[in-house]
């Protein structure tokens, strides 16, 4: 079943990340409509570039600020009925994987990724304190991580989510001790229990692949150049270096985001400069302020 859109959600500290993702995609799929979800919790940014240059809307979302990936019920809890994918912005397509998305008619398509046992309470949700707060719910395997999810808006209503947050600005998940990562253990609750009741449709297919596990050289810039397709996507899930140098695969990001910059006339690099420049100054400006306060914190006396 045909994927109508996709929607990234970014933020002013990521947006370097975006530009790849973005890029990647537009290398495979040069058509498909994209749209960025901006997340306001830093201060305002500029993707005039990326709308520009790359043919990309923005969903609108009022200028609200969220800080976490809850951003993405924004698309999730759409009123139409649409087929979408779902991205977080640390991703690269390695192919055509929207085509192998689009072979299976589920409403939901997850890649499935329960990590280590001892983790599992860590990543997704505390099963004991979930079957206090829902005793109707079994959990029978399949978690997944929630950065790359393919879905049909229109299913799940506000309603149906209102009670697990806290509907303030940024929006926090109402409990937790029961569901981790940010929206993570959220989705995993919310699809897994719609599918039990039969609400849903769900397929788990391995569509993403995760940093840490490519090996070094799997996949050459050659390969991308001559559009090898691995039908995957690469994700950098977890915690990350902020520089695209310094994280694993440079390689990879290297080639979509001078891919990226290929697109933009110069008097937008200018502007990119500049705004990134200022980024880092307010950056280290509040690194000094905190460094500040830590000396004079542990320069205070005790209080008996």
């Amino acid at each position: 079943m045909r994927i109508e859109r996709v929607y990234i959600p970014c933020h002013r500290r990521g947006i370097h990340r975006t530009r790849c993702c973005v890029a990647s995609i537009r290398h495979w799929y040069p058509d498909i409509p994209i749209s960025l979800i901006k997340d306001e919790i830093g201060g305002p940014f500029d993707t005039r570039d990326i709308q520009t240059c790359w043919d990309i809307d923005i969903l609108p979302t009022g200028g609200k600020r969220f800080g976490g990936g809850i951003i993405k019920l924004e698309a999730l809890l759409l009123p139409e009925r649409q087929r979408c994918l779902i991205l977080d912005d640390d991703i690269v397509f390695l192919g055509r994987v929207i085509d192998r998305l689009e072979r299976f008619d589920e409403d939901f398509i997850v890649a499935c990724h329960g990590g280590p046992p001892e983790q599992f309470e860590r990543h997704y949700f505390d099963l004991r304190r979930l079957q206090q707060f829902d005793a109707d719910f079994q959990y029978r395997g399949g978690a997944f991580n929630s950065g790359q999810l393919v879905a049909t808006t229109g299913i799940f209503r506000q309603e149906a989510v209102a009670a697990l947050l806290n509907m303030k600005e940024p929006p926090t998940v109402a409990r937790p001790d029961i569901f981790k990562v940010s929206d993570q253990g959220l989705l995993n609750y919310l699809l897994l229990k719609r599918w039990q009741e039969g609400g849903i449709t769900l397929r788990h297919d391995a569509f993403m692949w995760w940093s840490e596990w490519l090996e070094p050289g799997r996949v050459a810039v050659d390969d991308l150049r001559r559009y090898h397709d691995f039908a995957v996507l690469l994700h950098w899930a977890g915690p990350k270096p902020a520089s695209l140098g310094a994280m694993r695969h440079p390689e990879i990001l290297s080639f979509f985001n001078e891919l990226f910059y290929s697109r933009i006339p110069e008097a937008f690099k200018q502007r990119i400069a500049q705004s990134e420049e200022a980024a880092s100054q307010r950056e280290r400006k509040l690194r000094a302020a905190a460094e500040r306060m830590l000396r004079e914190h542990a320069g205070r006396e005790p209080i008996d």
